[in-house]
C-alpha cells in the first residue's frame, strides 16, 4: 500500500510505529534493508516522527518458526541499533 494517508495526521503528529523488523525468522536483517522503506513516509512526516519496532509477536511453535531467547534479545537490541543510524 501507499503511504500518502500519512498526509492526514494532524499536527503535531504523533511518533509512528513501523513495523519494519521481522520476528518470522531468527536471521537479523541488514540494516541497510531497514532504511529505503522509511523513505515513502518521510515524504509525508519529519524522521523524527518516524518509529521502527519488530512486526507483532515472535511465533515459537512448533508449526511456526522457532526464535531463541537469545534470537528475540538480539532482534529487540538491532532495533533502537538501527534507529540511532
Amino acid at each position: 500500500g501507499s503511504f500518502e494517508p500519512l498526509k492526514y495526521i494532524p499536527k503535531p503528529p504523533p511518533t509512528l510505529l513501523l513495523p519494519l523488523v521481522t520476528s518470522k525468522t531468527p536471521k537479523l536483517q541488514n540494516k541497510q534493508t531497514i532504511k529505503p522503506p522509511l523513505q515513502q513516509p518521510s515524504q509525508y512526516l519529519p524522521l523524527q516522527q518516524l518509529s521502527i519496532t519488530p512486526q507483532s509477536g515472535f511465533p515459537s511453535t512448533h508449526h511456526r518458526n522457532i526464535l531463541t531467547q537469545e534470537q528475540q534479545s538480539a532482534k529487540l537490541k538491532f532495533v533502537p541499533e538501527t534507529a540511532k543510524e
